[in-house]
């Protein structure tokens, strides 16, 4: 029971997700949110595996060296991802705008989860 990513839609990218003690956070957040709220954002993913991550840093942008910030405006919604290879790009998980300093808890959290995928998923964390 490691810390690993799946994919959840291959277009042109391949979208994946972090898989966390067998939950996926990113899914997890998703059920919380209302139906047409998850209709809007599972569009939005789909259309980032289409083309890509949107261009310019109102849409996505990084947060740090590895993780970076893929927005909904309408909805306020931040997914926080990483590069996992080329055209490969998976969702650590996601939450409604934060305030400034839950934002930098919550980088720190896709950090560590990104070097747990990356490396293998050998330690479990929250």
């Amino acid at each position: 029971m490691g810390t690993k990513s799946e994919p959840l839609f291959k277009k042109n990218w391949e979208i994946r997700a972090v898989i966390c003690q067998n939950k996926c956070l990113f899914q997890d957040f998703l059920e919380k949110l209302p139906e047409n709220e998850q209709n809007i954002i599972i569009s939005f993913i789909e259309r980032v595996a289409e083309k890509g991550p949107p261009k310019g840093k109102q849409r996505f942008r990084p947060l740090s060296k590895k993780i970076y910030e893929l927005k909904h405006l309408a909805l306020n919604i931040r997914l926080y991802t990483f590069f996992e290879g080329p055209q490969r790009l998976t969702i650590v998980f996601g939450e409604k705008k934060p305030k400034k300093k839950k934002l930098q808890n919550s980088i720190k959290k896709a950090e560590r989860l990104r070097e747990l995928v990356i490396g293998g998923g050998q330690n479990e964390t929250q």
